[in-house]
């Protein structure tokens, strides 16, 4: 940092060092400062102006420890909160590349991610959600009276329970699993007795046996650098409308751990014996 304060001082007092500076950066680093840039890297410099500030996104990711060195020093004054905006901005980069990378292709994702390999055969499907759309896969498992009775147990008689009944009705009755299908919003609310709202898409697919679908939630608003991986998991596995979650022996969706390393934040260790299960997310 001194060296660099060297370079902008001489720059400032010699114009003609400054020309070479911004048109050659790296011979005036090493005849001023003696230091080499190795070949191959490239250096720039960037002139502001008397109303102009540059910024710089660096590469070394700025975590909670470096935030935390930094409001220390300068209290939650502008230089931490532009240390906050600069931590975001890489968090949104890699949610972004990552999420390229899960859409492209989600068995590399999984396997890069999460260390969990996908059955040779099987095929991976990603179904993104917008704000305003919810995807709802019918499970092959069969969602019998036991398991009517679990979701009823915790959520009571409402949606959920409803939801679910429609479901397993769905698996015993064929014509009204395709009208399902086909007409997801109409089916739902001529069975519920409920009008949806006007602007809610939904999709509905049918689980296969060879076929895994995983529902990526749309990204909620706000600031999501505060929450901790299982509050992320109850925001990537929920909705404000309706939540079910019908599971086998797992208690944890591959769907939300996904989600939460999309929402910026390393969900760990704990997700390694993670099985495939179905959510419903409305």
């Amino acid at each position: 940092m001194k060296q660099q304060g060297n370079l902008i001082s001489l720059a400032w007092k010699d114009e003609a060092f400054k020309q070479v500076l911004l048109s050659n950066p790296s011979e005036a680093i090493a005849s001023e400062l003696g230091i080499s840039i190795p070949p191959g890297t490239a250096v720039q410099v960037l002139e502001e102006k008397a109303n102009s500030r540059t910024v710089v996104i660096p590469r070394e990711a700025i975590g909670p420890e470096k935030l935390e060195q930094v409001k220390s020093q300068w209290a939650e004054g502008e230089l931490y909160q532009i240390a906050k905006l600069l931590a975001r901005a890489q968090g949104e980069a890699k949610f972004k590349a990552f999420r390229q990378v899960l859409l492209s292709n989600p068995k590399e994702a999984i396997a890069s991610e999460l260390g969990i390999s996908i059955p040779p055969g099987t095929t991976v499907q990603v179904l993104e959600e917008k704000a305003n759309s919810r995807t709802v896969v019918i499970p092959r498992e069969a969602i019998g009276p036991e398991k009517l009775e679990q979701v009823k147990s915790q959520w009571g008689e409402g949606e959920p329970y409803q939801i679910a009944s429609l479901l397993a009705r769905a698996q015993g009755e064929a014509k009204f699993k395709q009208f399902l299908l086909s007409s997801p919003k109409q089916a739902i609310s001529k069975a519920l007795g409920t009008e949806l709202p006007q602007d809610l898409e939904i999709t509905m697919v049918s689980s296969q046996l060879d076929t895994e679908y995983i529902i990526l939630p749309a990204k909620p608003e706000g600031d999501l650098e505060e929450l901790s991986d299982e509050e992320l998991m109850a925001v990537a596995g929920g909705s404000e409308l309706i939540k079910i979650t019908i599971v086998g022996s797992a208690s944890v969706c591959l769907s939300a751990a996904l989600s939460v390393l999309l929402l910026g934040s390393a969900v760990g260790t704990a997700v390694g014996a993670i099985t495939f299960t179905t959510t419903t997310n409305w």
